[in-house]
């Protein structure tokens, strides 16, 4: 296998029918999912070349039930005594192997992972919300911010399940919690969540806009309206679940000498609906400090620039922000961290991050994501005022 030799090639084989035949890739990252689809096409059709026998159908047995953790481990435990007399499978096993290493989304199966954990629903986090203990209303300076941006509309109850899920975990903490102070912005035609927002989080923003959701806005109000000047800043998406300590360890880092900013992890780890389930049980019901990977089966994305970002916030206000031009899904953490990035050093670490399961995002355009094509990277500049609420800036 002279193409990559750090790699198990029947785990690269499984993971690569697994991405190509599950719909819950595209889900995860249509973006990502598209520019494998030659990598893993030419390893269905290293497939279709096996001769007839049990690895192939193994194969095809995955490519038709890729949610199956059997089917999964039929392919992934295949092993090379099994696999050497079968001729096709040396080809095989280097197009996945290659396909595994160019792709940057990858399937994960834990050992113990069960398809058939019962659905959990906003409705059975509710009766939680009394474990939240806000911190205090006033401007009081708090060592870090947590803004989240966020938006669901009537029915899209995943969405609020998420963001509920989020927020009980971010209530549970090792961080004392007069440190930090947690700020929800729900940007959208009318306020939809100020009750349930109201209980978990120390403030609810409303932005209002009509339209797709701009993400930028949303993040720039919350940095912006925080009076009380916090001097570190968390961006994170309403559909990340964190451990106990996942505020502290962040904090701490933030702290160290020569450090902007970071990314807390290199892979987002996108959960099934199965995994999202039993990862909010766990954390947020049984009240576990963590979140036990071999439960779970994920897509893996590998070195996405966003879903949480930890930063200084003089340095977010001197680059003006995300830019509010990026409107509707995507483009939008790719320039931030590029513009962050030319201001302060920029950081990332290994640390897994948790993202639940919820309904697919825009599409893509011609294979494309829209705002990143209309939109020249790096040209957003901070010579105005951003974050208001009357609007976001259309010009650069």
């Amino acid at each position: 296998m002279p193409y990559c030799l750090d790699v198990d090639p029947w785990m690269s084989l499984a993971a690569s029918l697994a991405v190509f035949a599950d719909p819950l890739a595209q889900n995860s990252s249509s973006i990502y999912r598209e520019r494998a689809q030659p990598w893993l096409a030419d390893v269905v059709a290293a497939v279709d070349d096996l001769p007839s026998g049990p690895l192939r159908e193994a194969c095809e047995t995955l490519l038709a039930k890729p949610g199956s953790p059997g089917a999964f481990r039929a392919v992934a435990r295949w092993g090379p005594a099994a696999g050497a007399g079968d001729s096709g499978a040396d080809k095989l096993l280097e197009c996945a192997v290659r396909a595994d290493s160019q792709s940057r989304i990858t399937c994960q199966v834990g050992d113990r992972y069960d398809p058939d954990v019962p659905e959990v629903t906003l409705q059975d986090l509710l009766h939680l919300q009394h474990r939240a203990a806000p911190r205090r209303t006033g401007r009081d300076v708090a060592d870090l911010l947590v803004v989240i941006p966020f938006r669901a509309r009537p029915g899209d109850t995943a969405r609020a399940r998420n963001l509920t899920a989020c927020l009980l975990a971010l209530a549970d903490q090792s961080l004392r919690r007069d440190r930090y102070r947690v700020v929800v912005v729900e940007s959208d035609t009318e306020p939809r969540w100020t009750e349930l927002v109201g209980r978990l989080a120390d403030e609810h923003l409303f932005a209002p806009a009509a339209g797709p959701f701009n993400k930028s806005w949303a993040v720039n109000v919350g940095v912006v309206a925080d009076a009380s000047g916090s001097p570190f800043v968390c961006i994170l998406d309403a559909d990340v679940l964190g451990d106990r300590e996942f505020l502290e360890r962040n904090l701490a880092r933030l702290r160290r000498v020569g450090v902007g900013g970071f990314l807390p992890y290199r892979d987002l780890l996108c959960l099934d609906p199965a995994s999202t389930a039993r990862a909010v049980t766990a954390r947020c019901v049984e009240g576990s400090p963590g979140i036990d990977a071999s439960q779970l089966r994920r897509f893996a994305l590998r070195r996405p620039p966003g879903a949480c970002v930890f930063v200084r916030s003089d340095v977010y206000r001197a680059i003006g922000g995300m830019d509010e031009r990026y409107v509707g899904w995507g483009g939008e953490d790719d320039d931030f961290r590029y513009r962050f990035d030319h201001a302060a050093p920029m950081d990332s670490h290994d640390d897994p991050l948790w993202h639940l399961h919820h309904p697919a995002s825009s599409p893509l355009v011609e294979g494309q994501i829209a705002n990143m094509v209309r939109i020249p990277p790096l040209s957003w500049v901070a010579d105005e005022p951003f974050g208001q609420l009357s609007g976001p800036r259309a010009r650069p």
